[in-house]
């Protein structure tokens, strides 16, 4: 059976569930609507284009490792306190949450699974929104999985019908959760598919700006040494905001806050923007000039990740297009490419 949610019901759902889980959501922040984590759930916004990408709600934006007592001949280790609750992901983006599809496959890696990472993903639940009205800066259809009402990622998608958010069941995670609210929930009538492909034809159609992602992985092959990149970056402050409201971007930094008798080992986003970002001992830096971090970020982006992974490091979502300073559009860039 399929199901609506009444919009004036969101608050009686997520005041039914906020016993067991640890709800992240889009609230006004300074006028922004930005992710947070939230305990007043009147103040959830629900289908709204947010600042930044739920990413920092799975990996942090600053995270303890591990925490430490320092003695004479020996260091202790203290164990850290986790929380038993299920997370709550509420309002996504369907781009948001292809990025996470990306981002799982890059911390389960051969060899390697990143524990702090999967220990909050396994526990999360992504409930979405799909883009009736994508922005302008959006060009999701110009990547494989991306639309504006793709699924892929979700384990709910919501869609704004008239009579509320018409829900679509993807995963098992998401049918679980259905049945913990089904008491919020209604029926919803038989013809609300076919309005929902209507809507899903239409918000395609809205967008307007694409990328050949595929003629763009073979323009960078033979670009890298081309002085377009002079031109391309000449704009860029190197200011990293792209970086760090990407929902894909997942470069960090690791560092020991010690004092006399403690410390604490913390895990920081860093972004391939930053002057120090590849600073080595010594002194020596293979990326000191402006040009070379910003002909990186578009190679990692839509070379290197696509050899080594099989996709661009990019849902398409535009939000770098959006927060960059100076107007540097990714989509211009990777077009104009040579």
């Amino acid at each position: 059976m399929n199901y609506i949610i009444e919009k004036n019901q969101v608050k009686t759902l997520l005041d039914k569930i906020s016993a067991g889980y640890e709800i992240f959501a889009p609230v006004l922040h300074n006028g922004l609507p930005v992710f947070e984590h939230i305990t007043e759930t009147d103040k959830v916004l629900s289908d709204v284009y947010t600042v930044n990408s739920p990413k920092g709600v799975v990996f942090p934006q600053t995270e303890v490792l591990l925490k430490f007592n320092l003695a004479k001949n020996k260091v202790d280790l203290k164990e850290l306190e986790e929380s038993n609750k299920k997370i709550l992901i509420w309002g996504a983006r369907a781009c948001d949450a292809v990025a996470f599809e990306i981002l799982d496959k890059l911390f389960n890696w051969a060899n390697y699974k990143d524990e702090f990472y999967f220990n909050k993903r396994d526990k999360a639940t992504i409930i979405s929104f799909s883009c009736i009205n994508p922005p302008d800066s959006c060009f999701c259809t110009s990547i494989e999985k991306g639309h504006p009402f793709s699924k892929q990622g979700s384990d709910l998608l919501l869609t704004e019908v008239q009579d509320g958010y018409y829900i679509q069941q993807i995963t098992k995670k998401g049918e679980e959760f259905l049945n913990e609210i089904k008491s919020v929930l209604k029926p919803a009538s038989a013809d609300v598919e076919k309005e929902i492909e209507k809507l899903a034809k239409e918000a395609e159609n809205k967008i307007k700006r694409k990328i050949n992602t595929k003629e763009i992985k073979s323009k960078l092959d033979v670009s890298f040494e081309s002085k377009y990149w002079d031109e391309a970056s000449f704009p860029c402050v190197n200011c990293g905001a792209c970086t760090y409201v990407c929902p894909t971007c997942y470069c960090f930094d690791i560092a020991d806050n010690l004092a006399k008798t403690s410390g604490e080992r913390v895990k920081t986003w860093d972004s391939c923007m930053f002057a120090n970002f590849t600073k080595m001992g010594g002194g020596v830096n293979p990326r000191i000039d402006p040009k070379r971090r910003f002909r990186q970020r578009f190679n990692h982006k839509f070379k290197y990740f696509v050899e080594n992974m099989g996709e661009p490091l990019c849902t398409g979502c535009g939000r770098c297009i959006k927060s960059c300073p100076v107007g540097i559009d990714i989509r211009k860039v990777l077009t104009e490419a040579q």
